[in-house]
């Protein structure tokens, strides 16, 4: 039982990690307690948190914090215990929300008190492999998260991940890392079949050597309805995995996407260019595929893509009449950014493309 009103406050925060109401309470509290670098910073990053980058108060906002973290980080940290393979990580809403634990004995060693001194939300764990995932799997705090960190963990293996896939514990989840784990050969299917993961919004899955069979088998599920970031980085996917992707009728939500390194030609980027399933789509990054003309007249063309805001068509062996064509489009208005570098463009198109798009061109 709490013996002070700063222990009750917590314990409540940490109980219910998504009222900030109860955060702003504490903040006047600790006005009144004479604290007030600690309860402004709780306002300004609950503040924050709610604006998107695009608002002009974000900027503002993230330099006032900055200011109070350099200024107080350590006296505020030094209230967190020291607890042996664990570190505290970023502050979120006026407290630490992450951690990092060196594997999963750790985690489970330590996890009351993680959960009763930090509105804990978002977990990274250093290893973990099958019979990790088993003693993960069944561990009731994994429902407090909102994300999970098991990225660059090749032992986790195939039968790791179906076993955490099938953890009742998940459902809370919106975002899942899984970057650079060997789950190739099918492996992702466990994601797209779980039925606790029905509120992911962010999927990492890049460097798993994923093919288009791959791509295949993780959109054919039930679960990408609200996921808005699909990061497929560094593996293996060409034309019939990016067409599987346009055609997908699960991804609506879908609002950034990363293929970048991969093996998509010009099919793959007009399929993309043209899919009606994707109409949220607002930053599309494919550098280092070689799309050519053709993939890049496919995105100057189309009038599927009028949501797109950033797009990455970086060292994708695109030369003149695919420059000439996204700079006489009448169709890419709304993007904010377009990165063309590492093209092969004369002076002439490199002129054009400046004068279509100036300061929202990257060369």
């Amino acid at each position: 039982m709490p013996t002070t009103h700063d222990e009750a406050f917590l314990e409540d925060i940490c109980a219910h990690p998504d009222d900030d109401a109860t955060r702003l309470i504490y903040a006047d509290w600790l006005d009144d307690r004479g604290d007030s670098a600690r309860a402004e910073f709780i306002r300004v990053q609950v503040e924050r948190r709610k604006k998107s980058v695009e608002d002009g108060r974000h900027r503002e906002l993230l330099s006032r914090e900055e200011a109070f973290v350099q200024e107080n980080e350590a006296r505020w940290r030094a209230e967190l215990p020291a607890l042996e393979g664990v570190n505290w990580e970023d502050f979120s809403g006026g407290f630490v929300e992450a951690v990092f634990v060196n594997d999963v004995e750790v985690f489970l060693r330590h996890a009351a008190a993680l959960f009763a001194v930090a509105p804990i939300r978002r977990l990274q764990v250093g290893h973990i492999d099958a019979a990790d995932a088993l003693r993960l799997s069944e561990c009731a705090d994994l429902s407090r998260l909102t994300e999970l960190n098991l990225g660059n963990n090749p032992t986790l293996g195939p039968v790791g991940l179906h076993t955490l896939s099938r953890s009742p514990h998940l459902t809370n989840l919106r975002a899942l890392l899984l970057h650079y784990n060997d789950l190739g050969n099918g492996t992702v299917e466990h994601l797209a079949r779980s039925p606790f993961l029905v509120r992911l919004e962010e999927l990492y899955l890049s460097g798993n050597h994923l093919v288009d069979r791959d791509v295949s088998l993780l959109l054919d599920g039930a679960n990408w309805s609200n996921l808005a970031e699909l990061d497929l980085r560094d593996n293996r996917i060409g034309d019939a995995g990016a067409e599987a992707i346009g055609d997908s009728l699960g991804l609506r939500a879908l609002s950034t996407l990363y293929l970048v390194n991969n093996r998509i030609g010009p099919g793959g980027a007009i399929s993309l260019a043209w899919a009606e399933n994707l109409p949220r789509l607002a930053r599309l990054y494919l550098n280092y595929n070689l799309l050519e003309d053709d993939g890049a007249i496919g995105f100057a063309a189309s009038p599927s893509r009028s949501a797109l805001r950033e797009l990455d068509l970086r060292q994708a062996g695109i030369r003149d009449e695919g420059g000439m064509a996204l700079a006489g489009s009448d169709l890419l208005d709304g993007l904010d950014t377009l990165w063309l570098g590492g093209n092969h463009f004369s002076r002439q198109t490199k002129s054009l493309l400046r004068e279509r798009f100036g300061d929202r061109l990257r060369m």
